[in-house]
C-alpha cells in the first residue's frame, strides 16, 4: 500500500481541484459516473458502503447525512475504490486505528476542505462546521491532520 502522502500528490494531479478547492458531492458523483461507479444515497444504519458486484463497483451513502458529510463519505469509500480494492468497506466512524481506513479519511478529508483554504480559515476564525457543512468530528479531524501536516514540514529542511 502506497504511503498516504505519495497518494496525496498522486491524486494532485490526477483529479481535477484536488487539495485545490473544496471539492463537493457534485464532483463526486461526476468522478464516480466517469470511472462506472453507480452511487446513491440510500436509509442504511451505517455512514457509507463500497462494494462490487458483478464486476460493478457500488457507493452508497446515508441519505441522512448533511451534504458536505456526505461528499466526505463518498470520497472516503472512492478512495477505498482506487487504493483498497476488492471485498468491501463500511463507513460508521473514522476507524483511526485501522491504517487503511485512516488513509482512506485522510484522503476524504483533504477532498473537502483543501490545505489552503482550511489555513485561511483557520486564520479568518472561520466557523468550519457551517462552511463545509460537516460535523464536528470531521473538523477536529482535519484539525489533527493539518497539524501532523505542519510538524512534518517543520522537518523538512533537516
Amino acid at each position: 500500500m502506497p504511503l498516504t502522502y505519495q497518494i496525496i500528490g498522486r491524486l494532485s494531479r490526477e483529479v481535477p481541484d484536488y487539495n485545490v478547492r473544496p471539492l463537493t458531492l457534485d464532483d463526486f458523483e461526476a468522478i464516480c459516473s466517469k470511472e462506472g461507479i453507480v452511487t446513491f444515497c440510500h436509509k442504511m444504519p451505517s455512514r457509507g458502503w463500497y462494494f462490487v458486484m458483478r464486476g460493478t463497483p457500488f457507493i452508497v451513502i446515508n441519505k441522512h447525512l448533511s451534504l458536505g458529510h456526505k461528499a466526505f463519505v463518498g470520497y472516503h469509500e472512492y478512495f477505498h475504490h482506487r487504493y483498497h480494492p476488492g471485498g468491501y468497506h463500511y463507513y460508521n466512524t473514522l476507524g483511526l486505528q485501522n491504517k487503511v481506513e485512516l488513509q482512506a479519511s485522510t484522503m476524504a478529508a483533504i477532498a473537502i476542505i483543501p490545505t489552503d483554504a482550511f489555513e485561511k480559515d483557520i486564520e479568518t476564525g472561520e466557523n468550519i462546521g457551517d462552511k463545509y457543512n460537516i460535523p464536528k468530528y470531521l473538523v477536529d479531524f482535519r484539525l489533527r491532520i493539518y497539524n501532523m501536516y505542519r510538524q512534518l514540514r517543520m522537518f523538512s529542511d533537516i
